[in-house]
């Protein structure tokens, strides 16, 4: 009902983390922080290639439940040196219900922007549908959602040279769906397949547009994810419960500077967009994401068991053993300076640098021939930009909660092994030799404590070790 409820601007349920004690963040983007890890339905769906962009995005409306765990992970959570989010989504029920929504901002509402004062023009619609209910009552249930997002906006640029301060209108849109399917084959034993999917397409990402930048650095991102879990639910006698779970899912998105080049230098192996970078005195010009353009994917399966066994000795005892493994595909290609750098910094900026580019998306109207006498060198690479580096993560676990009366004693111990996270494979002559061994030394004990002094104040510790992978090549 919180989650309902609560408003939120953009209607990202993550941003609800800010509420969250512990939490250390001021906004939230895509991710809660640089270090976390995002769990949904007890499954790992966080992206390793760049944790803090691209992260698989769900509706509002599809989040039944969630926490976030910023001190004392127990042993079943591992792989983040920050945070934990784990989510449930929601399932259908006997009762066949659903919702419609809208919802919508406009500029009329807007201030003057104190750069540019005027109102920027700008408008955002929303529109989120859920429907749940049984196939077969009180055995086979669905819940299915969409929701679909449009924002048309303005790019606007405030650099010292007139012509250069274009506006470049732009309309970002956002597409997830779901379907999540509860069988239950008796009152043991269950077995849940939720699917979810989501297309994105940002023509003017605010990172690379805008501002005192030079309109040939806009570039386009258009992002992808799917994320397919089956989780078998299996209650043996009174006091087990085994959960076997088995996931894949799909990351893609590209970076794509939107200036085409006609005559680009590597035309012969595929590449046409993007422009030069011109590093001038205070002032640059052409593309400012020296790594674009991108295309990124990671894909891969996990599975994971879980065995918890509840018993009584000197106390309440919930032990839980378990088990995981990930792999990770990694195939991407990363065009480090490949439309190449030319630094200009041996003079001040030419009085006439607006007749030199006199239109910002047709680079062979740039006379760059004018800028030699304060030319100082030019960068292009050439070569192989593909890698593939995948990633396994094997992990295994023994979590017992205790308690006595007031208090509750944590107990836990974990082990971790990552193989290709810092590329160990490959080598960098003549400093890395590739095949390099693996940190293998990852046991990680966890212990915490709860003592209720009354039924008002509780009073918590804990100590633990923690390991996490890198936070990706892009």
């Amino acid at each position: 009902e919180q989650v309902e409820n609560l408003p939120l601007n953009g209607r990202n349920w993550v941003d609800l983390t800010l509420l969250s004690p512990g939490s250390r963040q001021n906004f939230i983007a895509e991710t809660p922080g640089a270090s976390f890890q995002l769990n949904v339905d007890g499954q790992q769906v966080t992206q390793l290639i760049a944790t803090t962009f691209g992260q698989p995005r769900f509706s509002k409306d599809t989040i039944a439940e969630f926490e976030v765990i910023t001190n004392r992970f127990d042993a079943r959570q591992g792989r983040s040196t920050g945070m934990q989010v784990n989510a449930i989504t929601k399932s259908g029920t006997n009762s066949a219900a659903g919702s419609v929504s809208g919802y919508f901002r406009d500029d009329k509402f807007n201030a003057e922007d104190p750069i540019q004062h005027r109102v920027l023009p700008y408008s955002n619609q929303q529109f989120s549908t859920t429907y749940g209910g049984p196939i077969l009552r009180d055995r086979f249930h669905y819940f299915a959602s969409f929701e679909y997002e449009r924002e048309p906006y303005v790019r606007t640029y405030s650099s010292p040279f007139p012509s250069f301060n274009v506006d470049q209108p732009g309309t970002r849109t956002e597409k997830k769906g779901g379907v999540r399917l509860d069988y239950q084959f008796s009152p043991r034993t269950r077995l849940t397949t939720r699917l979810n999917v989501q297309r994105s397409y940002d023509p003017l990402d605010a990172r690379w547009s805008g501002g005192n930048l030079h309109p040939a650095s806009a570039t386009a991102v258009p992002k992808e994810s799917e994320s397919l879990a089956n989780r078998l639910t299996h209650v043996i006698g009174d006091r087990a419960v085994n959960e076997f779970a088995v996931n894949w899912n799909r990351y893609h998105w590209k970076t794509q500077p939107i200036v085409n080049w006609p005559n680009h230098p590597l035309a012969p192996f595929g590449m046409t967009n993007g422009s030069p970078t011109i590093q001038l005195r205070g002032y640059r010009i052409g593309q400012q994401h020296n790594r674009s353009p991108q295309i990124l994917t990671e894909k891969g399966p996990s599975i994971r068991n879980d065995f918890t066994y509840g018993f009584n000795k000197g106390g309440r005892h919930d032990l839980n053993l378990g088990a995981e493994y990930v792999y990770s595909s990694q195939p991407i290609f990363l065009g480090i300076n490949s439309n190449g750098f030319l630094d200009v910094q041996g003079g001040p900026i030419p009085a006439n640098i607006e007749q030199l580019f006199p239109v910002w998306n047709d680079i062979s109207t740039w006379n760059l021939n004018a800028l030699s006498p304060i030319t100082r060198f030019y960068q292009l690479a050439v070569g192989d930009f593909e890698s593939n580096n995948p990633i396994t993560s094997v992990a295994g676990w023994a979590q017992d909660d205790w308690t006595m009366g007031r208090l509750t004693l944590n107990l836990g111990v974990r082990y971790d092994i990552i193989k290709g996270t810092y590329g160990e494979s490959r080598g960098f002559d003549p400093w890395l030799q590739p095949n390099r061994p693996l940190d293998k030394n990852n046991i990680q004990p966890r212990l915490g404590f709860a003592y209720s002094l009354n039924e008002r104040t509780v009073m918590r510790g804990g100590w633990g070790l923690f390991y996490g992978g890198g936070t990706g090549s892009a």
